[in-house]
């Protein structure tokens, strides 16, 4: 029972974990859309031909970069939900053996019910027949 628990816990802050890397996957997608805003905006600013090209070269290279971090940053979100997922499996089968084990266990005290029942009744047959062969 307290290992459940302990499973569940355990469960619900690989949740809180998931839900906070799905929410910084969320972030830098924005950071993305935003940083592209901005080029647009530079784009009509620049009047001249060449400032024009080397400004866009120059958002290109932040834009390359920023997106190796965002595709970094996703890799590394995406290998901790691997993690996740695969600590999660072995809870599930963690919990499954214990299922396991407590029916088994179960199905134990089951039997040593019967026994006990019928060596109650072996006992009561037992104690009758003492008593027959008792004097007055």
């Amino acid at each position: 029972n307290i290992n459940f628990r302990n499973l569940t816990d355990q469960n619900e802050i690989l949740q809180q974990k998931t839900s906070q890397l799905t929410a910084q996957v969320a972030l830098y997608r924005r950071d993305k859309e935003i940083a592209e805003e901005e080029v647009e905006k530079i784009r009509y600013i620049l009047s001249d031909k060449e400032d024009r090209e080397r400004q866009l070269v120059q958002m290109n290279r932040i834009l390359e970069e920023e997106l190796r971090q965002t595709q970094s940053s996703l890799e590394n979100t995406q290998s901790k939900l691997r993690l996740i997922e695969a600590s999660q499996g072995q809870y599930i089968t963690t919990i499954t053996t214990q299922k396991n084990e407590l029916n088994e266990l179960k199905a134990d005290n089951e039997q040593q019910r019967v026994l006990l029942k019928h060596l109650g009744k072996a006992l009561v047959e037992a104690k009758s027949k003492i008593q027959m062969f008792e004097l007055p």
